[in-house]
């Protein structure tokens, strides 16, 4: 099962992990182990194997350090209501009461903005999942198509 599982983890072009019910990275592709785009390339992953996928989402500690996630800047001061529209899309997926939730993510680090398209997907009890009810969670740099799409906006504006 294990060794399945870490081999199609690996073949996903995109940083792929799954999560367990509680919302912890319990397998992870090498991607998903390295830094997103935004970050410097020695920085620590975002979400290590073990850690809660969410607890990024939830950072409040303005003190913490220099990573800002934001679902769309022009929400502004709705912000939070974003961010929580988001935990808890993944939080349905996790209870089951969702088969799937995707979003598109901003995440400015170090190395600026970078954008993710994220889709968190629910795995039944399987040869694959074990036992237990996983999430998948895929995250693909879409900052390319993101840039492009401003620049455009703004050549026509």
């Amino acid at each position: 099962f294990a060794d399945l599982r870490d081999r199609l983890l690996e073949a996903m072009p995109t940083r792929a992990a799954l999560l367990d019910g509680e919302g912890r990275v319990v397998a992870a592709n090498r991607a998903w182990l390295l830094p997103p785009g935004s970050e410097r390339p020695d920085a620590s992953p975002l979400a290590p194997l073990g850690a809660p996928y969410l607890a990024e989402f939830l950072q409040r500690d303005p003190d913490a350090g220099p990573r800002v996630i934001s679902l769309d800047p022009d929400l502004g001061d709705r912000q939070p209501e974003g961010i929580r529209a988001f935990v808890g899309g993944v939080v349905e997926v996790l209870e089951g009461r969702r088969n799937r939730f995707e979003a598109e993510v901003a995440r400015v680090g170090q190395r600026g903005r970078c954008w993710f398209a994220i889709h968190v997907s629910a795995l039944e009890p399987s040869a694959l999942a074990g036992d237990e009810r996983l999430a998948l969670v895929t995250e693909a740099d879409v900052s390319a198509q993101r840039r492009a799409q401003e620049a455009l906006a703004a050549s026509e504006g």
